[in-house]
């Protein structure tokens, strides 16, 4: 089989869902299916030294990049304008199988449904949380959420199949989604070999450190856990990995200054890489109380790494964590917080257990085998229902 795979844009500066592009196709590929990567890019000459684009080049993937539209280069970038990549659809999507879509709002996706319709084509999208009713309220342009909320009928009559992260996601994602046209796949996780000595090893005896990591945006609720830390002992830290706007990074550093705690507090910037894999291994409790999370991926990588996770229960991975119990699931507050960080800090005994429950929940419900032929699944269904209806044609 033969699969197109459109993305948007793989810059790293997007955050999880690159990252997640990259983990499928190659997981996908692992489970024998043929699949080519096309996106865009404002430098194709720098295009493959994307992280996520070098990952999936060294997996063997085939890639093909075109060039941004050079006019309103940013909206462009975010929006995945790529006049050359739609026409290069318009052209060859018949050369394929068929057709996987990463994300809705940008002209890739358009694109790429014209064409599939156009070659009676089997198209498949995973939304990345862009159907959720919470994307769906908070996009800043007026204009550009009238749009989504036009598109939706469209999308709800071309696309085949929905492939949503979780049951959060599908359960939030307004529309007639009805099965087989939605499933609920997780993303996936390459295994991760934890620590010789576990994670939080190199911490000074009786000290706990709470790590964040990912973008900074207020739905992340970072400012939960610099309150949290204003109602626990010295001894426990934060480190906040990543980056975002630099006005909000600012509001958050007045406000650990503001609450007299910048001393435990360390900026590690933005991660990639090894920088990642030893970040996570240095903390005691990944934390994530965000607002919404549709999957929450750094949550599920913490999990591979072994380590001991936190989040809210409005994240897709949180029946994940409460059902393994490789970490725990608290209200999005600054007191739930600090009562659930106090208690996992005062049994440091549990903390070798709590780890290997990651390992062995991740590795249950996050492999990279477990997504890729769940995948290669609905790939074939499509597939075959393409013959069937080729030969009810032929026999009426």
């Amino acid at each position: 089989m033969r699969v197109l795979r459109v993305v948007g844009g793989l810059d790293a500066e997007f955050g999880g869902p690159p990252v997640v592009t990259a983990n499928s196709v190659i997981a996908v590929g692992q489970a024998n299916v043929h699949t080519t990567v096309v996106f865009p890019h404002r430098n194709v000459e720098r295009a493959l030294e994307e992280p996520a684009a070098r990952a999936m080049a060294d997996a063997g993937i085939a890639l093909r990049c075109f060039a941004l539209n050079r006019r309103f280069e940013e909206f462009n970038r975010t929006r995945g304008v790529s006049t050359t990549l739609a026409r290069w659809l318009w052209r060859h999507v018949g050369e394929y199988d068929l057709v996987h879509v990463e994300s809705p709002w940008g002209l890739h996706c358009l694109a790429a449904v014209a064409a599939a319709k156009r070659h009676r084509r089997p198209i498949v999208l995973m939304p990345h949380e862009c159907f959720t009713r919470f994307d769906l309220s908070h996009a800043h342009n007026p204009v550009l959420r009238g749009l989504k909320h036009l598109l939706l009928p469209l999308y709800r009559w071309a696309f085949d199949t929905v492939i949503f992260s979780s049951s959060l996601e599908q359960r939030d994602s307004p529309g007639a989604w009805p099965a087989p046209r939605a499933v609920v796949i997780h993303h996936p996780v390459p295994a991760v070999r934890p620590g010789p000595t576990g994670p939080g090893s190199a911490r000074p005896e009786g000290d706990f450190r709470m790590g964040f990591l990912g973008r900074l945006h207020p739905k992340k609720n970072i400012e939960l856990l610099i309150a949290a830390l204003t109602l626990l002992p010295r001894q426990v830290t934060l480190r906040i990995a990543g980056d975002g706007d630099g006005d909000y990074r600012r509001q958050l550093e007045a406000m650990v200054d503001a609450a007299g705690v910048g001393e435990r507090v360390t900026w590690c910037g933005f991660l990639t890489g090894g920088a990642k894999e030893t970040f996570l291994a240095e903390i005691d409790l990944l934390a994530m109380p965000s607002r919404y999370e549709c999957f929450g991926m750094v949550a599920a990588e913490a999990m591979a790494a072994g380590t001991p996770v936190l989040v809210s229960p409005e994240t897709g991975v949180a029946a994940t964590v409460a059902e393994t119990r490789a970490g725990v699931v608290v209200a999005p507050t600054g007191a739930a917080v600090a009562a659930a960080v106090r208690e996992l800090a005062a049994t440091p005994s549990a903390h070798a257990e709590l780890s290997a429950r990651c390992v062995n929940g991740a590795r249950r419900a996050f492999s990279m085998e477990t997504h890729g032929a769940a995948i290669a699944s609905v790939y074939g269904r499509l597939r075959d229902a393409g013959v069937e209806e080729k030969v009810a044609c032929l026999t009426t």
